[in-house]
């Protein structure tokens, strides 16, 4: 319920309140309502009430000194996956946001896929932790060169298919973005074989 709920709540809000005029960042901000919404709902179904803040600040003091690092590294990269797109279209123009943004749906259609990948791998590498380091350094390096392999392979279809099939998906006025939606797809994946150094 709460991973079909937050996209048909978000779709709604943006097919009833954006359109071509809206500013830019538009679609974060329906992003957020449908969010908020979906947890409330799921919040409400599991428990059977309404979510109540109560705040236990010696606590959450404990736990930002604890993890102040941590904290802050996912505060930049909250700030510079989210704005992303927003900065483009108020640092340049919604022409060109456009274009970027056709390279971006594609990447982010892409993106369970891969996320199957850390879902599969991380509970073996939490075993051969478990065991000892030097069984989770051999078995990384074992299985460091199919993943090596595999990438390689991947990034050269990229780089041969994405401009090929571009034209064909969003027409010639978004051939510009073939090289961006290459590089995040590229990204993407040098993401996904990180994670074989996770643990």
């Amino acid at each position: 319920f709460p991973v079909t709920i937050n996209p048909v709540i978000s779709g709604t809000l943006i097919l009833v309140f954006i359109g071509p005029s809206s500013p830019a960042g538009s679609e974060m901000l329906a992003a957020l309502g449908g969010l908020i919404v979906a947890f409330g709902l799921s919040w409400r179904f599991a428990q059977r009430s309404v979510p109540r803040l109560q705040y236990n600040w010696k606590a959450i003091r404990k736990l930002a000194g604890g993890t102040k690092w941590l904290f802050i590294s996912a505060i930049v990269t909250y700030g510079y996956t989210r704005f992303e797109r927003p900065m483009i279209g108020w640092l340049r123009s919604s022409e060109e946001l456009g274009v970027y943004r056709s390279a971006w749906q594609i990447t982010n259609s892409v993106q369970p896929i891969l996320a199957i990948v850390p879902l599969l791998l991380y509970p073996k590498l939490v075993t051969w932790r478990n065991i000892s380091l030097a069984v989770l350094w051999q078995q990384q390096k074992r299985i460091s060169v199919p993943f090596a392999g595999s990438f390689i392979f991947a990034c050269s279809m990229i780089w041969i298919l994405i401009p090929m099939a571009y034209p064909y998906i969003y027409g010639n006025s978004f051939i510009a973005a073939t090289i961006p939606c290459a590089l995040l797809l590229t990204a993407r994946l040098v993401g996904t074989v990180n994670v074989i150094y996770g643990p």
